[in-house]
């Protein structure tokens, strides 16, 4: 049985595949329509990059510099260079869970003190 948090997807996740299919039916369409095409294309990659720095923002809210070493906040914005892993970071509210995320995949030991 799939539970309720597995079919719910981020605002953002839903936002990035509108853009993402109306830049497939902008490229269907025909070629004169090259403003179009590259309206589109822009706003993906502006939605992309807010996906990107609302991970980077949340790093920098929760106060993780004075949680991590100076290297270890690095490998944490390595991290959340993917797309899909910043978006899964921003999603997660709970903090303690947020924390054990990025532990798993960016290899990193949050410090508590």
């Amino acid at each position: 049985m799939i539970g309720k948090d597995s079919r719910r997807q981020s605002v953002n996740t839903l936002k990035i595949r509108t853009y993402r299919r109306a830049a497939l039916l902008a490229l269907k369409q025909k070629p004169n329509d090259q403003m179009l095409i590259e309206k589109v294309m822009s706003q993906l990659a502006r939605s992309r990059r807010n996906v990107l720095q609302q991970g980077i923002d949340l790093l920098e809210e929760e106060e993780y510099s004075g949680k991590l070493s100076s290297e270890h906040f690095d490998m944490a914005l390595d991290c959340l260079e993917n797309e899909a892993k910043s978006s899964v970071f921003t999603g997660i509210k709970d903090v303690a869970r947020r924390d054990r995320r990025l532990e798993r995949h960016a290899g990193v030991k949050i410090i508590y003190g």
